[in-house]
């Protein structure tokens, strides 16, 4: 089949982290034979910040592993504002893209703001993809935001959402059908290697006790709690690894420094730095206030790594206590250090966790397997089409 992808978000040469689990499963949805490709809104802004910088020097047209992406660029306020102006600028490049493409079927990734941008278009079944906060945050902000929600929803011919923790608050917003998928992660990047050789190759002794964490520097990560949970193992003397970046990158690091934790700050890297990571780890940490079901959870999950995180969204879902890993409340810096604790001082626990993980994630948290699903939805949709047309 054709498919229109349509995210919030996508992989570039300025940001290449960017979207990276929508590029994921484009590749895995490739591989079962669909042709895509991507049609992205880009904020039109003047360079003055990094971040508008980045967005400016977005090509009109580029390519991805073999994945082609063409560029929109709009006026688009801050904070959702005006939605329905953005529409307006963004509905004719995307009845173009259409009549140049003749997709099968539009995916759009997340309720706001892609599916509502999508919703005006006729003649081409829409699935939504709903992923968290597009869902359980944002449409609740302002009127003009859920009825955006409520008619994007109501429009798509299917709905998915990543946990059954995110399809309640699809729910709420109309749509009681909803097909839970998972998230996933790339099979051939994620699994247990040599973990001698990626701490040789990191420069970590063998010894050496050893938490990662990986995810933008918020404080809605949690981040500050992990920072302060890792220096009440001061006995254990581990090495605190945090792959990311973001605006509270500064705090974070003063922060590590004022309490004089062993820290190593990888900044923005690779999925196969990532993976290098996470194959040295001993336990792989995500303290997050909120999360629909975070991709890297699953990435952890496959590498074969013990899991602690914090019992919010749809992460038990997949992380369930004693078996595939650990969870703790929200904000719970004691309850935090102890489950780290116990991970790291006990080898047999530790085993029996990541190898439950691991064995899940084999089984439900792969792309492939993301893949598969979603072809079926569309095979769904597109025999359900005589009679939406129809209907049209």
């Amino acid at each position: 089949m054709r498919i229109l992808v349509v995210p919030r978000d996508f992989p570039s040469d300025g940001q290449p982290y960017a979207g990276m689990f929508v590029l994921r499963q484009a590749l895995a949805l490739r591989d079962l034979g669909h042709e895509l490709q991507v049609l992205r809104l880009v904020p039109a802004a003047p360079g003055l910040s990094p971040k508008w910088s980045a967005y400016r020097r977005i090509p009109a047209t580029y390519d991805v592993e073999g994945v082609q992406v063409r560029t929109i660029r709009a006026l688009v306020p801050p904070r959702l504002l005006g939605i329905g102006m953005v529409r307006t600028q963004f509905e004719p490049a995307l009845r173009r893209a259409v009549a140049r493409f003749a997709p099968d079927l539009i995916h759009a990734h997340c309720t706001l703001p892609t599916a509502a941008l999508c919703a005006g278009i006729r003649g081409v079944p829409i699935i939504v993809t709903a992923h968290g906060s597009d869902t359980y945050v944002e449409p609740w902000q302002r009127g003009d935001l859920e009825r955006a929600a409520r008619g994007a929803l109501q429009r798509a011919a299917a709905v998915v959402a990543v946990s059954s923790f995110v399809a309640g608050s699809v729910r709420r917003l109309g749509r009681d059908d909803a097909v839970i998928v998972f998230n996933g992660a790339d099979e051939r990047i994620f699994g247990p290697k040599s973990r001698s050789l990626s701490r040789k190759d990191l420069n970590i002794p063998e010894q050496r006790r050893v938490i990662a964490f990986a995810g933008s520097f918020l404080r809605s990560k949690g981040i500050f709690e992990l920072a302060d949970a890792v220096a009440q193992l001061r006995d254990l003397q581990p090495l605190l690894v945090l792959v990311g970046d973001g605006p509270e990158a500064p705090a974070v690091r003063a922060r590590l420094q004022e309490l004089a934790v062993d820290h190593r700050l990888m900044g923005l890297s690779s999925q196969d730095a990532l993976a290098a990571v996470l194959d040295a780890a001993d336990v792989f940490v995500l303290p997050s206030h909120a999360e629909g079901l975070p991709t890297v959870v699953c990435e952890a999950m496959l590498a074969g790594r013990a899991v602690v995180a914090t019992r919010v969204g749809g992460t038990p879902e997949i992380v369930r206590d004693g078996e595939t890993g650990l969870l703790v409340g929200v904000n719970d810096v004691d309850g935090l250090a102890a489950a780290l604790r116990r991970v790291l001082t006990d080898g047999a626990f530790r085993s029996h966790l990541a190898s439950g993980a691991r064995e899940f994630a084999l089984a439900q948290l792969t792309w492939t397997r993301n893949a598969l699903a979603y072809d079926g939805i569309y095979r769904q949709v597109a025999d359900r089409q005589p009679a939406a047309h129809r209907s049209a």
